[in-house]
């Protein structure tokens, strides 16, 4: 199976291998504004199938460049009617508003279509905008 470099940030392409175990990974590079300076913004998307899960796990940045192309993941995964869908935000750096409205968007998607969305905890920036925003009210977690 190809595999894709991360740590490249650059474009990358769906990738699946054979077996139990199929996974899919996509890396994204976009520039965004921050500070008045532009600055590399990167997402990588790996997805994997584990006991009849769909887990998605996100490394990098969830932002104004990048959140659409996971909203678009999320949208595809949810109406090919995944029962249940993991995303992993323990690799996520950094989120923003766009982020967060990808992530709520998807779980109000998964709820109409009677899919469930969980997610795991993230790191403590990520965790205390989910924390300030009450978005932890309205996403479910593993935990």
């Amino acid at each position: 199976m190809a595999e894709i470099d991360c740590e490249g940030r650059g474009r990358g392409r769906w990738t699946w291998g054979g077996g139990m175990r199929s996974r899919r990974q996509e890396c994204v590079s976009a520039t965004t504004r921050r500070g008045g300076e532009d600055a590399p913004a990167a997402l990588c998307i790996n997805a994997s199938t584990r006991g009849g899960a769909l887990w998605i796990a996100l490394h990098g940045e969830l932002d104004i460049a990048t959140a659409p192309v996971l909203a678009l993941q999320l949208k595809g995964a949810i109406a090919r009617r995944h029962t249940l869908i993991v995303l992993d935000l323990r690799g996520l750096e950094f989120i923003d508003s766009a982020g967060l409205h990808a992530l709520i968007d998807a779980g109000r998607r998964a709820r109409e279509t009677h899919s469930e969305l969980r997610l795991t905890r993230g790191s403590r920036s990520v965790e205390r905008l989910l924390s300030l925003t009450s978005c932890t009210a309205l996403l479910r977690f593993l935990d």
